[in-house]
């Protein structure tokens, strides 16, 4: 559990980095199979301008390629998959369903500190 948490401290970089060595997968390897810029990897895994320089397309392909479970790398790269984006936004009204995950969030962590 320690190396779990430890892991969420990296950033989306950092982690991405980690995850294409443990296959010894090269940079120029990694864009080939995405069909992803080997500048953006670089650029995501350095951290320039502390953003990730991918899109949710090129995170799925990511995932697939490195064996990884795409909704845990949507979610360390910040970004919500598409099917949840628009099933969030389909509430009535719109939000709703946003706020109400919120609420979700902020009972749990408020059990968790008392």
């Amino acid at each position: 559990m320690g190396d779990d948490m430890a892991e969420f401290t990296l950033t989306f970089g950092a982690w991405l980095r980690e995850q294409r060595q443990r296959y010894n997968i090269g940079t120029r390897e990694l864009a080939r199979m995405t069909r992803i810029q080997p500048s953006a990897i670089c650029n995501t895994e350095n951290g320039v301008g502390g953003k990730v320089h991918m899109g949710t397309c090129a995170l799925s392909r990511v995932a697939f390629c490195l064996d990884l479970d795409a909704d845990e790398v949507f979610a360390r790269a910040g970004k919500i998959p598409p099917d949840l984006v628009e099933w969030l936004l389909a509430g009535d009204p719109p939000g709703v369903r946003i706020r109400m995950l919120r609420e979700m969030k902020d009972n749990e962590v408020s059990r968790e500190q008392g």
